[in-house]
């Protein structure tokens, strides 16, 4: 009955034992866990409405990353205008982009709020020339010396606020690898609008016009920036 006794104190004993000893084993690689996030980097690819980019990313804990990157994207438009039967080439390059600065902040380990600054590369240019002869009274003008109208639009602010909200993470708590969408807007204020001219159809770019044409893009002062990312975590 002794032995019987004493060997179930044994096992009472080395069970607690066990038991501390896998626990503080436990509480040790949270801490490892935890302090290898608060260390971590790494890199992220993404495609957005501002274009197509790379991101480095710094993690400060579970709940904040750090985002420097860029992206570009560059599209070429050509239409012709039809003016009282008159026909006008409209040759377009929409250029967007830039340098970017965000903070992401989790409100819960996959929705997150982000902050920061663009150094805004908007920049879109039109130029509108002859798509054929000029019908001068009796004389036929050729296109080529009929002259342009060109129209260069950029933003109020080079250095543009950013606020968006995302789900999903830049860096994966678990794993190496991430994904994450996010939709916010960019605010670049009024779009600012140059217009010069020569030619026959020069007087169309008249401050008159510009004004017109500024107070019709006033009211579109944010650019919606829609991204998706993958990342990979390195550390």
């Amino acid at each position: 009955m002794r032995k019987i006794h004493s060997l179930i104190v044994l096992v009472l004993v080395l069970s607690c034992l066990c038991s501390s000893a896998f626990g503080q084993a436990g509480r040790n690689q949270k801490v490892k866990d935890h302090n290898s996030f608060d260390e971590s980097w790494g890199f992220g690819v993404k495609a957005s409405t501002n274009g197509i980019g790379i991101e480095v990313i710094k993690g400060f804990g579970e709940g904040v990353n750090l985002r420097i990157g860029t992206s570009s994207l560059n599209l070429p438009y050509d239409q012709i205008i039809d003016v009282q039967g008159f026909d006008l080439l409209a040759n377009a390059k929409l250029s967007f982009g830039g340098i970017n600065g965000f903070i992401d902040v989790h409100l819960t380990p996959l929705i997150h709020i982000t902050g920061g600054v663009i150094k805004n590369n908007m920049y879109h240019t039109v130029r509108i020339t002859s798509a054929g002869d000029f019908p001068l009274g009796t004389v036929e003008v050729p296109a080529s010396e009929v002259g342009y109208v060109l129209a260069e639009l950029s933003p109020e602010k080079p250095f543009s606020p950013y606020l968006g909200i995302g789900i999903g993470r830049s860096l994966s708590v678990k794993s190496n690898f991430s994904l994450k969408f996010e939709i916010g807007g960019i605010y670049h204020g009024e779009p600012q609008l140059a217009l010069t001219g020569d030619g026959i159809i020069g007087p169309i770019a008249s401050e008159e016009n510009r004004r017109i044409i500024m107070e019709a893009l006033a009211p579109y002062k944010w650019y919606p920036l829609l991204t998706l990312q993958f990342g990979i975590r390195l550390k």
